[in-house]
């Protein structure tokens, strides 16, 4: 017999998902590690939320990428002056 697969949630629902789980567990979290850990993660969902929301943006354009200005780039000799010493 054959497993039934759920319908895949989109990375909006998961970030949103996992947000409000944390939030959740925030209100009970006492002061210390733990709680830091909560406000960190929350705040990294939120970050992950509007990048997600800037990449899928109609107004992001890709970059213009220069085929004969990267060769041009990858036959340059190498320059050690730049290379930093210990």
């Amino acid at each position: 017999m054959k497993r039934r697969r759920s319908v895949p949630h989109t990375f909006e629902e998961n970030i949103a998902a996992e947000k409000i789980r944390c939030t959740e567990q925030l209100a009970n979290a006492p002061l210390g590690p733990q709680r830091d850990a909560l406000l960190k993660k929350i705040r990294q969902l939120e970050t992950a939320s509007h990048m997600n929301d800037w990449l899928r943006s109609s107004e992001l354009k890709p970059p213009a990428f220069n085929l004969a200005g990267a060769v041009d780039q990858c036959t340059q000799p190498f320059d050690s002056k730049h290379v930093k010493e210990d």
